[in-house]
Parts: structure tokens; C-alpha cells; sequence
């Protein structure tokens, strides 16, 4: 009978026979096909999703095929006037913007649930990297 050496991440090895060795291999093939088989379906409902949401919040509508949603149909992007809209496959809409101080970086918003979490994220929100300062004009300080 002959055997196969696997090592884990670890470096730990084991050894299996060569019917073993298929059955590990067999289990985690189901697994794998189980996991890649409703992938097609779960991105369409996904870019649908992020379309409505958008539509809602908006009053605009942007066609679901010009929303990319990832290989993994974890999350699904659209743009909208200038605006980054993302939604995770958990229901989380968010903005995407880049940081207030220096234009660069993605940061996300709160979760936007409403027209006034939009108007919130579009706004008041202000994304900076922990470096930048926040040179917020609308707030006078005082000259002492």
C-alpha cells in the first residue's frame, strides 16, 4: 500500500494511505465545488441589490451590470455622479471615499441605511489618514 506525506502550516507532517489521501482530497473538492456553484448567482443578486439600494437613496438608476461585484460575490461597487457606492454581502452599504487632508487612501463610511446616513457620508464625514490633519474651515477657533 502506498502513502502520501502532508504538512500543515506548521511544517507538522502526516502521513495518509493513498486511500485516505483521496478521501481527504474527495471531501475537500465538495467542499470547494459547494462553495464555487451558487458564485454566479449570489454576484447578480448582489449588483441587483447595490442598483436598487442606489435607486432608493437616490432617485437614480443605475443599470446592475455596471456594478462590479468581486470573484467571491462578497461585495459589489457602482459609481454615481463622482460617488463610490459599496454593499457586502452582509446588507453593508457604505461610501467610499478617499482622506479629506490628502486625497489619497479609501476609506469607508459608516453603514448608510437612510437618505440622511447618505447625506451624513457625503457631508459631515470627514476620512483622514492618521497623519493628516483635519483642516475643517467650516469651524472657527477663537484667536487668543
Amino acid at each position: 500500500m502506498s502513502s502520501t506525506q502532508v504538512k500543515d502550516r506548521a511544517g507538522s507532517a502526516t502521513v495518509f494511505s493513498s486511500l485516505e489521501a483521496a478521501r481527504v482530497a474527495g471531501w475537500q473538492a465538495r467542499a470547494t465545488e459547494e462553495h464555487e456553484r451558487p458564485l454566479p448567482l449570489e454576484r447578480a443578486e448582489l449588483r441587483e441589490e447595490l442598483a436598487t439600494r442606489i435607486l432608493m437613496l437616490t432617485g437614480l438608476r443605475v443599470s446592475p451590470e455596471e456594478a462590479y461585484a468581486d470573484a467571491y460575490g462578497r461585495m459589489a461597487v457602482a459609481g454615481v455622479d463622482g460617488t463610490t457606492f459599496r454593499l457586502y454581502r452582509d446588507g453593508g452599504l457604505v461610501v467610499v471615499r478617499s482622506c479629506a487632508y490628502c486625497g489619497t487612501g479609501h476609506f469607508e463610511s459608516p453603514r448608510i441605511s437612510s437618505v440622511a446616513d447618505l447625506g451624513f457620508a457625503l457631508g459631515t464625514w470627514r476620512p483622514l489618514h492618521e497623519d493628516c490633519e483635519d483642516n475643517d474651515t467650516s469651524e472657527e477657533l477663537a484667536d487668543w
